[in-house]
């Protein structure tokens, strides 16, 4: 039982949907722009000297979709993995499997069910795998006590 003296908890975090938003548009321009980017580069490598420039050109406008659906599921999974988080009330990995697996499914729905699931846990699992070993941990200070 709480004393009188104790202080009140702190509230868990929640992110304003601004920055959910701002996520998501990050994300999407990445997955747009990234992929468009590395097209580039594929159909320069592709070319003969002299070409190298236009054969990057020609390659970028062959499969503008492929740019397109990359921004579309990054925008996506940074709009969902907000949510989770604000839902939640947490920080965690989960968000991110949670995330991944509802984008992937959202995505390949339209070829059926079989595909919509495979993606999803592909997808959900490979982000939870990201999340978990790739970004940098949240470290939790000891709480400080005021001198009095």
């Amino acid at each position: 039982m709480a004393k009188a003296n104790d202080p009140p908890p702190e509230p868990v975090p929640i992110r304003p949907i601004q920055l959910i938003g701002q996520d998501s548009f990050k994300a999407a321009f990445i997955g747009l722009f990234g992929t468009r980017a590395l097209e580039f580069l594929k159909g320069m490598s592709k070319s003969p000297k002299g070409m190298r420039i236009m054969g990057g050109l020609q390659e970028m406008r062959k499969n503008p979709p492929d740019a397109y659906r990359n921004g579309v599921m990054l925008g996506l999974l940074g709009c969902i993995e907000g949510t989770a988080a604000n839902m939640r009330n947490k920080e965690d990995s989960w968000n991110w499997f949670f995330a991944g697996a509802t984008a992937g499914g959202i995505i390949e729905i339209r070829h059926g069910l079989g595909p919509a699931f495979k993606s999803a846990m592909l997808i959900g699992v490979c982000g939870a795998m990201a999340a978990e070993f790739l970004l940098p941990k949240k470290v939790n200070s000891p709480p400080q006590q005021s001198h009095r």
